[in-house]
């Protein structure tokens, strides 16, 4: 496992979560009996607002090849979203996909993503709802993860459960 050189994030319009006043909103998303996510997201919030990574505002269609050519040739990129796809209008996706595989031009990269049903791509897993991985080269991504209709976490798809 390669050691993290770097993290940043890309979003149309970031939260600011440094700005305690900017934390409800993202509060409010959560479904009011989902108390154990409210909680968890909570915990995470103050977590990043003492060290916040970088955040990119931005269409990742446009982002993405500038910072792939921004970060250090040979290293290792890791690009991740959840149920990011969907929201992406139909008509752009191929070009969502291809912006994150451009990511990859000047060192290897990952793509790990939690997608629900009907979001395929060239690579995807055939475990619905599954956080999935694929590298340079693999045909089909591996699920690793599996989760409900809400994102909570099942199992892991190898184990049987």
């Amino acid at each position: 496992m390669p050691p993290i050189a770097s993290r940043v994030g890309i979003d149309l319009n970031p939260v600011q979560v440094t700005e305690p006043s900017e934390r409800p909103w993202l509060r409010a998303l959560i479904w009011p009996e989902n108390q154990h996510a409210a909680t968890l997201l909570v915990a995470a919030l103050e977590g990043v607002a003492a060290d916040p990574p970088p955040m990119i505002a931005g269409d990742a269609i446009e982002v993405c090849l500038a910072l792939g050519r921004s970060l250090a040739p040979g290293e290792p990129r890791v690009v991740f979203h959840k149920a990011t796809r969907m929201h992406v209008p139909r008509s752009r996706r191929a070009a969502f996909d291809d912006a994150i595989d451009k990511i990859g031009q000047s060192g290897p990269l990952y793509h790990a993503r939690l997608e629900p049903r009907g979001q395929a791509t060239t690579a995807s897993p055939t475990t619905p709802r599954a956080l999935a991985f694929h590298g340079q080269g693999d045909r089909e991504a591996i699920p690793i993860a599996r989760a409900d209709g809400h994102l909570e976490w099942e199992a892991n798809p190898g184990s049987g459960r």
